[in-house]
């Protein structure tokens, strides 16, 4: 079990100030005697007033955790499972004697109910208004993208060191390693080392894996996560550090891996994200993915080390290779237990 320190953030949501509103005009009214009090009133007055207080602690109990999972999203709902099949069946018989001895008694029930289950709903619409807000006004403080456009036009094309050469054929050599857990590669594969940056201040480039399909597998999506952050991973495999090459690399993982979750591949992943405590849940799952397929990586990149030195050395003496000329290497690759791999029939 997993205790979260409860921050007062989560009391400053409407729905908890509607849920003490309602308890404050709820409470005199139970408080009060009955002109005949039974059993049955004495049972809805209790139910009304625990569903009240459950509605207030609600966004507290979100910082528990058990299971990995959240008992504010199911704590309320067992609480009044349990609570009906122990009572309801005793309630709904006395409720329907009450009712066909006072007709009256039915209104009143009804508009309880109606109004106990409005309070709930009209609360969660204001709490996702507010964040939808809060979205909106994040969302105009972003770039567009002809401004992302106009900032990548403004890379200077600059001579590549000796260095820059060899980490930027270590990097390349690592997304095409990965290759090797495909069937096969496409005909049109490249991959290129240029001596000088680009105008887009890229220094190397290999041909993205796609799907034939429309939907694919889990495997594939997997391999395709892998192939993004392992040109990141050989450079650390070879040169013990990493480089600030993978911008492109690290962006498009970013949003391949949210997908991925939102698939429900991975750990607890909200969407949408309806308060600060489910943001930072996907934070630190998404950390954890990546950490994970790091860790593979320089795995799979220490099996097969000379492999990777050697596609590396024949990229930078070449500048260019074709399908052909990668393929003999990727028949040397070796599989570390825990990789994703595709076959033929796949």
């Amino acid at each position: 079990m997993e205790l979260k320190s409860i921050s007062w953030k989560s009391f400053k949501k409407p729905s908890v100030w509607v849920s003490v509103f309602a308890i404050s005009l709820v409470i005199p009214i139970l408080a009060a005697p009955a002109v005949r009090p039974t059993p049955l009133m004495v049972q809805i007055r209790a139910v009304t007033l625990l569903f009240c207080i459950l509605l207030l602690i609600r966004d507290g109990l979100t910082h528990l955790i058990v299971g990995g999972q959240s008992i504010g999203r199911f704590f309320l709902k067992t609480v009044l499972y349990i609570f009906v099949i122990k009572f309801g069946p005793s309630m709904l018989h006395e409720l329907y004697l009450q009712i066909k001895a006072n007709p009256e008694i039915s209104i009143a029930f009804g508009l309880s109910v109606l109004g106990v289950l409005a309070l709930n709903w009209i609360s969660d619409l204001i709490d996702r208004i507010l964040f939808s807000f809060q979205d909106l006004s994040w969302k105009n403080q972003k770039p567009s993208i002809k401004d992302l456009k106009t900032a990548e036009k403004k890379w200077e094309p600059r001579l590549c060191t000796s260095k820059d050469i060899s980490v930027t054929c270590i990097h390349e050599a690592g997304h095409a390693l990965v290759y090797a857990a495909l069937p096969n590669i496409p005909e049109q594969f490249r991959m290129k080392a240029l001596p000088q940056s680009d105008g887009r201040g890229r220094l190397g480039s290999i041909t993205s894996v796609e799907w034939n399909g429309i939907l694919r597998p889990k495997d594939f999506i997997l391999i395709q996560l892998l192939m993004l952050l392992a040109g990141q991973q050989a450079e650390k495999c070879i040169f013990n550090e990493i480089f600030d090459g993978a911008h492109s690399d690290l962006r498009h993982w970013q949003q391949e891996a949210k997908n991925y979750l939102m698939l429900g591949f991975g750990g607890i992943y909200f969407s949408p994200i309806e308060d600060d405590y489910e943001a930072e849940q996907n934070r630190l799952t998404l950390e954890k993915l990546r950490e994970e397929q790091s860790d593979l990586l320089l795995k799979f990149f220490k099996l097969n080390q000379q492999v990777l030195e050697d596609l590396a050395k024949e990229l930078q003496a070449k500048g260019r290779l074709l399908k052909d000329d990668v393929e003999p290497f990727l028949a040397q690759v070796q599989f570390v237990d825990g990789f994703p791999k595709l076959s033929q029939k796949d």
